[in-house]
């Protein structure tokens, strides 16, 4: 189902809210291991955890202790048992500006949040000194994300809106904590489809390949809070849709 809310943390911080029990084709599987509660705030990122780990009288099973050691070796000992989201300080906000290849701004391209990770900024830093993707992989494997890799694309885009550059090619991106790292992409019809990846920290643009064993090839980058960053221009495509075995064309 779609994100949505299902409660609001009072002065204390605390919340609570009932579900009705959600029925599955597999009943040997608890769908509370796979089903998220993330927590925003203003100024503040955002945090999540299975809604597992909120069960009043959960009962045990081998799938609920797996969730825990994996939830646990991926954050703090004691994590999952611990019913508390916590929420960094946001950072920022992230300042960008897209240009072309002349340098010139590109206004009206839609800037996009699709994930959020929480690498170890320890190993992060050292693979831009390496130049090591490895290093880079190895900064989130067991890193347990604000959600753990389970929201789509538009779940995220409900949590931090899409936005606009302005007719300097700016933005602004509110919503990224400390030391996340955002997987961020570009639409627009003047540009290339594009990626890059936004890390919640002051740093100067760094790069990595993308391929292990290519690594003068294509390069992932990996920008601070405040950037400038260059789109290639988009390449026009036509295509003619047709039936399989007539060649009709068909429309829409």
């Amino acid at each position: 189902k779609p994100i949505r809310q299902v409660a609001c943390s009072n002065d204390h911080g605390e919340f609570s809210f009932q579900l009705e029990p959600l029925v599955t084709a597999n009943k040997t599987l608890n769908w509370t291991n796979f089903s998220y509660l993330i927590a925003k705030a203003p100024g503040y990122g955002c945090d999540g955890l299975p809604l597992a780990a909120f069960e009043k009288n959960p009962a045990s099973s081998i799938h609920r202790d797996s969730l825990q050691q994996r939830i646990d070796r991926g954050t703090v000992t004691g994590r999952f048992a611990s019913h508390t989201l916590k929420l960094p300080p946001a950072v920022g906000p992230v300042n960008g500006r897209l240009v072309d290849l002349e340098g010139r701004p590109v206004a009206g391209v839609v800037v996009s949040v699709e994930n959020l990770r929480n690498p170890d900024m320890t190993l992060l830093q050292e693979a831009f000194e390496k130049n090591s993707r490895e290093l880079k992989v190895e900064s989130l494997i067991g890193r347990y994300g604000p959600a753990g890799g389970e929201l789509c694309r538009e779940d995220w885009q409900v949590l931090i809106p899409p936005v606009a550059t302005n007719e300097n090619g700016g933005f602004t991106l509110p919503g990224l904590g400390r030391d996340q790292m955002a997987t961020v992409t570009l639409l627009g019809e003047r540009v290339a489809a594009d990626r890059f990846f936004i890390v919640g920290t002051e740093m100067p643009t760094a790069s990595l390949p993308h391929l292990s064993d290519d690594p003068s090839g294509s390069q992932d980058v990996y920008t601070g809070l405040d950037f400038t960053y260059a789109v290639n221009p988009g390449i026009p495509l036509n295509g003619v849709v047709t039936e399989f075995q007539s060649g009709k064309p068909i429309a829409k």
